[in-house]
């Protein structure tokens, strides 16, 4: 193999490894122009007997969108788990990023009470972090984890 053909090789490999690396690293809350996030969330009740108040709300203040996001992707795996019996209350988040995907995730507010990401990333919540919650939303605890009507 000549000097040409290996240098070649070697610059390849190197740049596909460069991409490789860019790939694994975290995902930003801003998109490359700058445009903050933004969150609209919604919650419902996934059990038929049980029927909540209807409540949605969009919050376009970039620090606080980002920094829920940002909590949520801290919160640890939730692993094996036994859960207590919920009512079926849950929150659909979408964090809209003008130019890039929407991200949907959504949050069990009572039994496990897990940040659901992906059918198979569950994340385990905690007070502080519905504290975060309420404190964005601009609601009291007692507000998000309301009784069936």
């Amino acid at each position: 193999m000549n000097w040409s053909a290996k240098s070649t090789k070697f610059v390849c490999t190197v740049g596909i490894l460069l991409f490789l690396v860019g790939c694994g690293q975290a995902t930003s809350t801003t998109n490359n122009t700058g445009s903050a996030i933004t969150l609209q969330i919604t919650r419902r009740g996934d059990l038929q007997a049980n029927r909540f108040p209807a409540f949605t709300k969009t919050v376009n203040d970039a620090a606080k969108t980002s920094q829920l996001y940002d909590a949520i992707q801290r919160l640890p795996v939730q692993n094996a788990f036994s859960c207590a019996i919920g009512n079926g209350l849950r929150y659909d988040l979408v964090f809209t990023r003008p130019k890039l995907a929407n991200v949907s995730i959504e949050l069990e507010a009572l039994g496990c009470q897990s940040a659901v990401l992906a059918p198979a990333d569950r994340r385990a919540t905690n007070p502080a972090f519905w504290s975060l919650v309420a404190q964005i939303l601009g609601v009291t605890q007692n507000e998000l984890f309301i009784r069936p009507v």
